[in-house]
C-alpha cells in the first residue's frame, strides 16, 4: 500500500499545472528550451530503480522469513535438497535402469535442474531493471506528450 500510495502521488504531481515550467532557460539553434527544475519524482530513473531494489529486497526477506533459508534456496539452486542429502551422508541420487530413455533422463535432470535455477537467478536481476524501466519510461513519455499538447496549444 505504501508502494501504491507513493506512486500514485508521484506521478499526480507531475500533473499540477505549472510544475514543468519553473526552470533554466537554454537557447539551442534559435529556439528557447526550459531544462525544468521540479518534475515528478517517478519520470527520474533513479527514483524507480530505488522502488524496484527495495521491492526485490523486501520480496526476499519475507520468502526468506516464510520459507526458511532450505525452501529459498532450493527455489535458486534446485539441487540443494540432494546437496544436504549427501552432507548428511545419505544421497538421494538414484538412477533408472529401466530402460534407455529413463537412462538418459536421470543423467540429464540434474543438468535442467542447474540452468533452471541460474534462469531463476538471473529473472531476479532482469526484473529489477523491467520494473524500473517501465514505471521510468511511462511516466517520462506522459510528460513529454503532455509537454508537446502545451506548446501546441501555444501556437494555436
Amino acid at each position: 500500500m505504501t508502494f501504491f500510495l507513493f506512486i500514485l502521488i508521484a506521478n499526480w504531481s507531475g500533473l499540477i499545472p505549472g510544475i514543468n515550467t519553473f526552470g533554466i532557460l537554454e537557447q539551442h539553434d534559435g529556439k528557447t528550451h526550459v531544462i525544468p527544475l521540479v518534475r515528478a519524482a517517478t519520470s527520474d530513473l533513479n527514483t524507480t530503480l530505488a522502488l524496484a531494489i527495495v521491492s526485490l529486497v523486501a520480496t526476499h526477506i519475507m520468502s526468506l522469513r516464510a520459507l526458511g533459508l532450505s525452501e529459498y534456496l532450493s527455489r535458486f539452486i534446485p539441487f540443494y535438497p540432494f546437496i544436504v542429502s549427501v552432507i548428511k551422508g545419505k544421497p538421494k541420487f538414484s538412477i533408472d535402469t529401466s530402460g534407455p530413455i529413463n537412462l538418459v533422463m536421470s543423467f540429464f535432470n540434474p543438468l535442467v535442474l542447474v540452468f533452471v535455477g541460474v534462469l531463476e537467478l538471473i529473472s531476479e536481476f532482469i526484473k529489477v531493471i523491467s520494473l524500473s524501466f517501465r514505471l521510468f519510461g511511462n511516466i517520462y513519455a506522459g510528460e513529454i506528450v503532455l509537454g508537446f499538447l502545451v506548446i501546441y496549444m501555444r501556437e494555436k
